[in-house]
């Protein structure tokens, strides 16, 4: 796998679904690795277990992250990527359906970049894609920019 991947933590089949097509559509063409518990994500990130050879399972330069996961919690592997791993630096964007907002308070107090509130649109995760480079640039795993192109009048 190339370099600039994308680490997308998202239990609903229809959310990555619904991401991935917008992302086709937006013209970014990273690699996106996706799991579907926080536990996974830990384990990937650790390059434990079946994760353990990098150059299959390389590390992110961005990790998008749902907040309800089964078991370990979005919440709870955000704390664990910015307290006890070596990944502190990791650039994290929390994208939730919570309508709960103590979840990005709390998701910020642990050291989220952004949060999001996803919707059908998605329009302003289409504006944060713009912003990605920049949140990448504190990765030291950074290959180069992100790959992608966003028309203006893209929506």
């Amino acid at each position: 796998m190339n370099g600039n991947l994308v680490l997308l933590v998202e239990d609903s089949a229809t959310d990555v679904d619904l991401l991935l097509r917008r992302f086709r559509h937006w013209g970014v063409t990273n690699p996106v690795r996706v799991l579907e518990t926080g536990q996974a994500a830990r384990d990937y990130l650790a390059g434990v277990g079946n994760y353990a050879d990098r150059a299959a399972h390389p590390l992110p330069i961005v990790l998008l992250l749902d907040l309800y996961l089964p078991g370990l919690s979005g919440l709870g592997l955000l704390e664990w990527i910015r307290t006890a791993s070596p990944h502190a630096q990791l650039p994290v964007v929390v994208l939730s359906g919570t309508q709960n907002q103590a979840d990005f308070t709390r998701a910020y107090a642990l050291g989220a970049n952004a949060c999001l509130l996803k919707s059908l649109e998605l329009a302003d995760l289409r504006d944060l894609i713009g912003e990605l480079d920049y949140f990448s640039l504190a990765n030291p795993l950074r290959a180069g920019d992100l790959n992608f192109f966003l028309e203006a009048q893209d929506s």
